[in-house]
């Protein structure tokens, strides 16, 4: 037999084990409706208690967790869990070996017919709403008794609220089917207040994940869960003219206007009382107000993101019925405000962009539209502002450098240089610190431009306002990037980790970050790592969505020593579960397209203007 014999025969023998498990899988699956048909599910819980909502939480490592991101789990376990409670810690064993047990292997090739045909897995979380615990006391806790399980942080105490927990120690078991709560108790009877069995007798939780897993009802009733009381911040009488309607104002009309961004103006009470059930879903899974990134790390002077109060506020007043209350309406009696087409002043230059054809509905592909600069020569740019003549339509627009080829500063292709976005919300002020960027004779703006459809078809004339300095200013803004166009992400991979570095070659003042890649993008970091060894976090966006792209401000400015190295790290997630993901069944690699991916690290800092630098070739006229 030749070797080429050999290896057909290997790969006909292989294809045909494929075949075969694949069938068994299917078999397994119809004998077990067959044997065990589904009942309906048994709600263990208190009344009222059955049905969990969506909820997106970030756990002791700053990572995203999202409820209904876990249907391809067959039940979810939530662990309720407090730091210095021995009853919840002394769970955590048990929680491990049933994690251990009830998880399931990866069958790399047969991922898809597994999923489809036989999962019978469980993902297991634990959820913490003890107002005295922070990520760092999660932390410890995770280094010091093993934890291995993400420990979910509730700060607004609102998912604990929703679930009817108060106590820790308690487990629920929640099917991924119907999203309702089969059981919620202890895990065993192994434990007592201040009395501990050599062994569990009575295995509460593992025969009520069995039971589902075989289509079984759950049950019989349990007793209760033991623990520590979690205190929860009682409910207060919320007044909608006093405290609701001033933080519509204050983080959400600038969207939600008439002509904004936004689908709907909360213009009155009325209206937002109407809308009032879906603002309770964004604000619990976390998609509104559209800030990504995470609050224990950096601090950002465009932050939009809620306080925990706000939110605590918001949901109750939704959860009690949105009153109206007394007072006036603040929304109906506020006056829309006249903003001048340009609050800088009268632009040096004003580029009209091509007028955009937006179509009623349907996804809508990003726009690219290149336009020379009509400069004679070198300029110094104090200010920008690129606004859009329907706000309604246009998401989110960038302004991109493409240097000309005599300027000498080579760059990788598709690694525009950043000049200019618009995207609700986005303060418009001149470049920080009084600097200046350097534009070459011969550039040209590469526009991408991003639209939603309406409802109607409607069209788009953006503008780019200019503002020049008079003389070259001290200091420039300096726009760099890590980047990796090493793109290689797997069909079907949910966390594909990608990373990429910068090294600042001089001293310098960094301003501000923004990361960017395309629909599968999924969380991304910034650390910087001094010359002496010192490493700190600067940003984490635990929630990358690529609608929302935000440059995240540092709300103080923070000098850099020369030779700091900016280490960038991110991952994709080119699964299933991805809702914008266009086809996970291909590789992805590097494009410019939307359906390609990118990963670049904008970083926008500043530096003394030295004449023949790298930053500088030339100066201005």
């Amino acid at each position: 037999m030749t070797k080429e014999q050999r290896k057909f025969r290997l790969l006909t023998l292989a294809v045909s084990v494929a075949v075969a498990l694949s069938l068994f899988a299917a078999i397994v699956y119809v004998l077990q409706l067959t044997l065990h048909p589904a009942a309906t599910p048994l709600a263990m819980g208190r009344d009222g208690m059955a049905f969990v909502g969506d909820f997106a939480l970030l756990d002791h490592e700053g990572k995203n967790h999202q409820l209904y991101r876990y249907v391809n789990s067959r039940a979810v376990v939530l662990f309720v869990y407090g730091s210095d409670c021995n009853i919840a810690r002394d769970r955590i064993p048990a929680l491990k070996q049933l994690r251990d047990q009830f998880a399931t292997p990866d069958y790399g090739f047969l991922m898809n017919l597994r999923e489809r045909f036989a999962n019978r897995s469980v993902s297991f979380l634990m959820i913490d709403a003890n107002p005295q615990d922070d990520r760092k006391t999660l932390q410890k806790d995770v280094a010091r008794y093993g934890v291995d399980l993400p420990i979910l942080k509730d700060k607004t105490q609102l998912v604990a609220e929703s679930l009817d927990i108060y106590r820790t120690g308690e487990a629920l078991l929640i099917d991924t089917r119907t999203w309702q709560v089969v059981y919620r108790g202890p895990v065993d009877d192994r434990l007592y207040y201040e009395f501990t069995k050599d062994g569990a007798q009575q295995h509460f939780l593992r025969d009520a994940i069995e039971a589902l897993l075989d289509g079984r009802a759950v049950g019989p009733a349990t007793p209760p869960a033991i623990g520590c009381h979690i205190s929860l911040d009682k409910k207060k009488e919320v007044s909608y003219a006093k405290q609701v309607a001033p933080i519509l104002m204050e983080k959400c009309v600038s969207c939600h206007q008439a002509g904004g961004i936004a689908p709907w103006a909360m213009d009155r009470y009325d209206r937002v009382k109407g809308w009032s059930a879906m603002m309770r879903e964004v604000l619990m899974n976390r998609r509104m107000p559209p800030w990504h990134a995470d609050p224990a790390i950096g601090s950002f002077s465009n932050d939009r993101s809620l306080s925990v109060e706000q939110i605590r506020t918001l949901v109750h007043w939704i959860d009690a019925g949105a009153p109206r209350g007394e007072g006036p309406d603040p929304l109906s009696e506020r006056k829309a405000q006249i903003v001048p087409e340009w609050p800088l002043g009268e632009p040096d230059l004003v580029i009209d962009i091509p007028e955009q054809q937006v179509p009623a509905s349907g996804a809508i592909d990003y726009r690219y539209v290149e336009i020379p600069l009509p400069f004679d020569g070198n300029v110094w740019v104090r200010a920008v502002h690129l606004r859009p003549s329907n706000r309604a339509v246009m998401h989110h627009a960038f302004a991109l450098i493409k240097l000309p080829p005599q300027s000498g500063v080579p760059e990788p292709d598709g690694l525009n240089s950043f000049f200019a976005a618009y995207a609700p919300g986005l303060n418009v002020e001149p470049f920080p610190g009084n600097s200046g960027q350097l534009l070459r004779k011969g550039t040209v703006l590469r526009f991408e431009l991003h639209y939603t459809a309406v409802g109607y078809n409607t069209t788009d004339r953006p503008k780019l306002a200019i503002y020049l300095h008079k003389r070259p200013p001290s200091r420039e803004l300096v726009v760099a990037s890590a980047w990796n166009k090493d793109l290689r992400i797997p069909p079907y991979a949910a966390d594909y980790p990608v990373e990429a570095k910068f090294v600042f070659d001089q001293d310098a003042v960094l301003h501000a970050l923004l990361p960017h890649m395309h629909y599968r993008g999924s969380r991304a970091s910034y650390e910087a790592r001094y010359p002496d060894g010192r490493g700190e976090m600067l940003l984490s966006v635990p929630r990358y969505h690529f609608n929302w792209q935000s440059l995240y401000n540092l709300r103080t400015p923070k000098p850099i020593p020369a030779k700091t190295e900016i280490l960038v790290r991110g991952a994709f997630d080119n699964s299933r579960l991805n809702p914008t993901n266009p086809d996970p069944s291909k590789e992805v690699r590097w494009g410019q397209q939307s359906w390609d991916e990118m990963f670049i690290g904008y970083v926008l800092y500043t530096v003394p203007r030295r004449s023949g630098s790298r930053q500088s070739l030339a100066e201005a006229p």
